[in-house]
């Protein structure tokens, strides 16, 4: 299976044979380089300039250090490492013990485009889970034979690590479009809600910022927002004398009942009975 292994105060590291091209499959992305290393402190990679071809890391045990493009960052047991062609990047082994992991270097025209989609979004360690890991690999680095059959079926599963990726690329990039809209929500209450201008704001359709309220929060966008306005109405209530008309209009309530309804809904009381309940509390 190994074209040769080599250890040293590093560690070891073992080179595995891949399946050469039959020149058939031009259109196929394609495994170019594959190994598994297990190594400590002393083990360094660096590659200033990147290189031609892009790189996964898969984290069997311990913990590595990456640094992509000046940004550090760990991977631990159950993580996948994605490094796209032509980017800074080194690797090294950490004081906390060894560092095993398998490694590849991929090229093909759509496996980079994928990596270009995967990496717009910010995102290059991904939590796989060390079941899921140990599947990946068994499937790529497992022992095999030179055929066309091979070939396609490397292709296919790098193909299908990347598609995984990107789904979860996007995931990662929704869940923090949704933190994002929350916090504007959050500290801009004053305003009236117009669905529209808020989906130019964060440049999504309108449909795709329901599904994502609907999704995360089980509310659409309106009503998360009226009901973060019942929330601070709540403060108002306990911290002054204003009247509850008045305050079911700075919530966006033309009705002082449809305010009230929808405040013992979600506080178990009427906004009267609330007042009455924190002012006696506070005493």
């Amino acid at each position: 299976m190994s074209d040769f292994s080599r250890s040293g105060d590093f560690g070891e590291v073992l080179f595995f044979d891949v399946c050469i091209p039959s020149g058939r499959l031009r259109s196929a992305d394609r495994i170019c380089m594959a190994g598994w290393h297990k190594v400590n402190s002393l083990y360094r990679q660096e590659r200033k300039t990147g290189l031609p071809f892009g790189i996964m890391l898969f984290t069997v045990s311990g913990k590595g250090k990456i640094s992509l493009n000046g940004k550090e960052m760990l991977t631990h047991a159950g993580e996948l490492v994605l490094i796209p062609q032509g980017y800074s990047h080194g690797y090294m082994g950490t004081n906390d013990g060894m560092w095993e992991f398998y490694w590849l270097h991929y090229v093909g025209e759509h496996a980079a485009l994928c990596a270009d989609d995967i990496a717009a979004q910010q995102t290059f360690v991904f939590d796989l889970g060390e079941k899921m890991l140990r599947t990946l690999t068994s499937d790529l680095f497992g022992v095999k034979k030179q055929s066309i059959e091979r070939e396609l079926t490397d292709s296919e599963n790098l193909t299908r690590i990347m598609q995984l990726l990107l789904k979860r690329a996007y995931r990662s990039s929704s869940d923090t479009a949704m933190d994002e809209m929350i916090r504007f929500l959050e500290n801009d209450m004053d305003t009236e809600f117009s669905l529209e201008t808020f989906a130019k704001r964060f440049h999504y359709s309108k449909e795709h910022i329901i599904r994502l309220f609907q999704k995360n929060m089980g509310l659409s966008p309106y009503r998360y927002w009226l009901r973060l306005r019942l929330k601070r109405s709540a403060e108002a209530l306990k911290a002054n004398d204003e009247t509850i008309e008045r305050i079911a209009a700075q919530c966006g309530y033309s009705s002082v009942s449809a305010y009230s309804n929808q405040f013992k809904k979600l506080f178990g009381m009427s906004p009267g009975e609330y007042r009455v309940f924190c002012r006696q509390a506070e005493k």
